[in-house]
């Protein structure tokens, strides 16, 4: 708060900002950092800071989606990939366009949805993370339509990439919704031991929450 009412501080402050924002979010801090982004959002355009600018639209989009409150997490995270094409960033475009994909998922959008992940499908790399995430995304709108087999296909696709390029966070919730179309699909045997593959990576990262979700699955 004291960084941000000094101008010529912008720099640090705006680090400082991005450093904390996930982190704060996933303490669950979120009503009270909301305001410190807004203002950061504020200075960043003061400061025609467009790089600070897509990045904060993307956090403050995330928060107000989280929250319910999609329309406007859509506008800002539209706000963002404007920005991100803008500074010739097309993973970090790639990874906006996914969540807003899923948020017009939400809304029950499919065409739009379906819309924003193709093109965050060409913005990414084929070994990609995003690319991951676009194919998540692509299998939940195909899950939408209650065609399990294709929701199946997409998730293998994301496993696949998480695997060699993604996060154990990123790969331990992919397994999970794989599972959970195998089962759909009536492949109980492989879907168990999908899950049990998902928990075994979120008993690691300590995840209580995901280990009670796949223990009741």
């Amino acid at each position: 708060t004291y960084e941000l009412q000094l101008d010529e501080q912008w720099p640090l402050a705006r680090d400082l900002l991005l450093l904390l924002s996930d982190k704060l979010e996933q303490s669950g801090q979120r009503e009270d950092w909301l305001p410190l982004l807004e203002r950061g959002l504020q200075v960043s355009q003061q400061h025609h800071d467009s790089k600070a600018l897509a990045e904060i639209h993307w956090r403050i989009g995330y928060l107000l989606q989280v929250s319910g409150q999609f329309a406007a997490a859509c506008t800002h995270y539209a706000a963002s990939a404007t920005a991100f094409r803008q500074i010739n960033q097309p993973e970090r475009c790639a990874r906006v366009l996914n969540r807003y994909a899923y948020t017009a998922r939400q809304q029950q959008n499919r065409d739009q949805a379906l819309r924003l992940v193709e093109e965050a499908l060409h913005l990414a790399p084929a070994d990609h993370p995003e690319r991951a995430n676009a194919y998540l995304v692509r299998g939940w709108l195909a899950f939408d339509e209650r065609h399990w087999q294709e929701t199946c296909d997409y998730f293998r696709k994301a496993v696949v990439i998480l695997t060699h390029h993604g996060t154990p966070y990123q790969l331990a919730c992919a397994l999970r919704d794989l599972a959970g179309a195998l089962h759909l699909l009536e492949q109980n045997d492989e879907a168990i031991t999908t899950y049990q593959q998902a928990m075994m990576l979120f008993t690691q990262l300590g995840n209580h929450f995901q280990q009670a979700v796949i223990t009741m699955n």
